[in-house]
Formats: C-alpha cells, sequence, structure tokens
C-alpha cells in the first residue's frame, strides 16, 4: 500500500506538471519509510487491537 500512494503521488507531480521532479528514488525512500513505521508501531498497534480498543 504504500508504494502504491507514493507512486500515485509522483505520477500526479508528472501529470500535473507542479514544478517538481519525479524520481523513483522517492518512491523507494518513502515506501522505506513507511514500513519502518509499522514496524517500529507493530506492538503498539498489536496491543490495541488485542485490547479492542481500536476504532472501527
Amino acid at each position: 500500500m504504500p508504494a502504491t500512494a507514493s507512486l500515485g503521488v509522483e505520477l500526479l507531480q508528472y501529470a500535473l506538471r507542479l514544478g517538481r521532479v519525479s524520481s523513483v528514488d522517492d518512491v523507494l525512500i518513502n515506501t522505506a519509510g513507511a514500513v519502518l513505521a509499522a514496524l517500529i508501531t507493530r506492538r503498539w498497534w498489536a496491543g490495541r487491537i488485542a485490547a479492542g480498543t481500536v476504532p472501527r
């Protein structure tokens, strides 16, 4: 999912010609950051899900 969202942003930047440069590096770094954040917060989320305190 993070890669898809990042790719979508890069494609919009390219298509809308916003004066920004689209880059594969941006997609890779954004995806890596999202995965790292998910791994770091996994224990916290697992506790909330098990306790049933995650809003639906």
